[in-house]
Formats: structure tokens, sequence, C-alpha cells
């Protein structure tokens, strides 16, 4: 029996209903906020990149990211370029049933200390965001019916994919993404390994074997990954030194920093830098980084899906395929 949030509520005794399925569309000099409401809130983003800000926090978003807020939860997004951002915004009220028999409002959080979703394929979880959406904000009688039959199927998808069927290996698991989350935020601090097994209350063993299942990394070899991922970054956007790159992302050697770099890269940090003069760094749909050129003349593209070039922001051509734009958030291919 699956439990959900600080109050322990079997799912049996959850019901969940679409209250409402808008398109938010947010410009690069436009900030969206939201005011707290008593509704749970699913956001897709379906174009763009930027930074939603929850509470204390600060989330980096970009196309096929997913975030579920709890009632009562202010937050804000806005674009991090100068490219639009597009979000399909879902609210629905969750209902528990209590010992007498009446329905009253489920206010918790259904996954506790996790706002952003990890769900597999992603392009699935747009598809059904998509259906959902069907290019009208409310609808009424059969067709309200059918629409929140589509949400009860996005639920379905993701509630599976973070509700496994063996609890305890489900709590090890949660237990591990939150030291994993924490590397994300504080990369640049001092962290040994048995700091971050401390914080997920897992032994060692334990925990270094959770880890790399997860991740397919050591600890410190994932923290070593995230590091030199920001120093790129930096290399490219600023014309800090070396020495301060190093200290701004948690190395205090700016030698060691150099080796590790060339290690992971296969080049110094300067060749690195010169070596992506006239072109990007920029992550697909599966997250995975490519580089480009800046103005690509030309990309050639082979494979069962089309979804790399729409994560790039290219508009295949050729072969009869076709991109729909007309009443759609996420521009779907059809070939």
């Amino acid at each position: 029996m699956h439990v959900l949030g600080r109050a322990k509520a079997p799912l049996r005794e959850l019901s969940f209903q679409l209250r409402q399925v808008e398109l938010v569309t947010c410009t690069p000099e436009c900030v969206y906020a939201k005011k707290p409401a008593d509704v749970h809130t699913l956001l897709v983003c379906g174009n763009g990149k930027g930074k939603l800000y929850k509470d204390d926090e600060v989330l980096l978003f970009s196309r096929a990211s997913a975030f579920l807020l709890p009632p009562q939860a202010s937050y804000q997004f806005k674009s991090s370029d100068d490219q639009p951002v597009e979000c399909c915004k879902i609210t629905f009220s969750v209902t528990r049933m209590d010992p007498s028999g009446s329905p009253k409002l489920f206010r918790d959080e259904l996954f506790p200390h996790r706002n952003e979703l990890r769900v597999y394929p992603s392009s699935q979880l747009m598809e059904m965001a998509e259906a959902i959406y069907r290019g009208e904000e409310q609808q009424e009688g059969m067709a309200y019916f059918e629409q929140n039959m589509d949400f009860l199927k996005l639920m379905n998808f993701v509630l599976r994919q973070h509700l496994p069927s063996d609890e305890d290996e489900s709590s090890a698991v949660v237990a591990v993404e939150r030291t994993v989350r924490y590397l994300q935020l504080h990369y640049f601090d001092k962290i040994t390994v048995g700091q971050l097994e401390r914080l997920s209350g897992l032994p060692s063993g334990q925990y270094s074997a959770v880890f790399k299942e997860l991740t397919g990394k050591k600890p410190l070899d994932y923290l070593t990954e995230l590091r030199i991922r920001h120093s790129q970054s930096l290399l490219l956007e600023t014309n800090e030194s070396l020495r301060h790159i190093a200290e701004r992302v948690g190395f205090t050697d700016e030698y060691y920093f150099n080796r590790r770099f060339r290690q992971t890269t296969g080049m110094s940090p300067r060749q690195y830098a010169a070596s992506m003069k006239g072109r990007v760094r920029v992550r697909d749909w599966a997250g995975h980084d490519v580089i480009i050129p800046a103005k690509p003349s030309r990309i050639m593209f082979y494979g069962e899906t089309i979804e790399d070039l729409l994560a790039l922001g290219i508009q295949p051509v050729g072969g009869g395929c076709t991109v729909e734009t007309a009443g759609s958030i996420l521009k779907t291919p059809r070939c």
C-alpha cells in the first residue's frame, strides 16, 4: 500500500480531479508570478528555458521539464535568454475520504521534498499534457469527462514512476536522490562521501551502491563532473581567471582543477574556451550535452525521432516531415 505526503494518506483514499488547464506564455522581459491557491499545480515546459523561483529555492528548467507544486505554494518563473517560455499549467484538486466517509481536500505535498519530476520518456509526458490542453482551457459535459480521463492517465504515468512497488528500495532511492539534489545546489562547497552518507541516513556500503545505480557514477566522480560542467559555462560566459573559476566551482587548487578538467574533457580549460569560439553547448531532450555551431548552415539528422532537432530549436525539412504549430504548445512533429 503506497502512502503520500506527510499525512501518510493511502493512495486508495485519494481522488484526483482536473480543475483547469492553460497555456502560460512568458516573454523575456516579463516575470510570471502566481499567488497561493488551494490546488495542486503541474507545470510542463513546452518551449524555452529559465528559472523557477519557489519559496527560497531556485530551480532551472528547459524544454520537457516538469514541476509539481503543492497548494499554497507561491512561485514565479522567467526566461533566461531572449526567447519566450511556454508552459502548460495544469491545476487539480486532491480529495481524501475521512473515517466518517466525508471528502476533504488533501493539501499535503504528493511527493515531499521533490518539486521537479523525473519522468521517462519526457516526450510522453509532453504528449499527455498536449492531449489535456486540446487547444481550449475549459471543457464542459462529455468533453470535460474525457479531458479528466486524459488527466488521470497523466497522473498514473507520474505516480508509477515516483511510487515504486518496493517501498524499502524506494526509500533508499529517495534518500540518495536527496543527496544528488544537495550536490547540484552545493557543488561549490567542500563535500565528502561521509557527509553525503549522513545526509541520506544509509549505511556507507549501501549508499555508494545505490548512488552508482542511480547516476552511473561514484559520488565524488559525479561531484567532479558537476564542477567541470559549471566551470565550462564560466569559461565561456566570463573573463575570470582560472584560479577564480576553480574556486567558484569548488576546487581549492588551480592546478588540480586544470588536471581534472583535462582528464574529463581531453583538453585544458583554455583550450576548451578557444575551441568553443563560434560554437554553443546545448542540452537535447534526453538530457545530453551537445556542441553545435552557433549559426549552423546545415545539420543532417538520421534516427527514429526528431525530438533532438526540436530541442535545438531547428525546424526539420525534407522527407515530407513538417512540424505543427497552430494550436499546439509542444510543436509535435509529424512525418
